[in-house]
């Protein structure tokens, strides 16, 4: 099993998270961008509610951005506001998908 996170780490090595590692409280597992390609905001990993959803909230990553204090929480391919569409037990992972650009 070693082998195989050793192996996935060096084939997504240009990623900032992998499958091989659990994802903590204050993680980001994806991004906003604006209309250059910037990255504006990040979903950062909150918690798990009592459903066993995976929360995330949006932090900026630009001083002149705001962002709106709702949670967010990860449907299986984006982020989303809907509660109801949560992947139980289920975490983003920021290989998992590229928001739009």
């Amino acid at each position: 099993m070693k082998w195989m996170c050793q192996w996935a780490l060096a084939g997504a090595c240009a990623t900032a998270l992998s499958a091989c590692a659990a994802q903590k409280s204050g993680e980001a597992a994806g991004y906003q961008y604006n209309d250059a390609g910037t990255v504006q905001a990040a979903y950062v990993f909150a918690g798990w509610d009592d459903r066993n959803c995976a929360q995330y909230r949006l932090e900026p990553r630009q001083e002149d951005v705001m962002v709106p204090t709702v949670m967010y929480v990860w449907d299986g391919a984006a982020f989303t506001q809907d509660q109801d569409a949560c992947k139980h037990g289920e975490k983003a992972h920021e290989s998992d998908h590229d928001e739009d650009r």
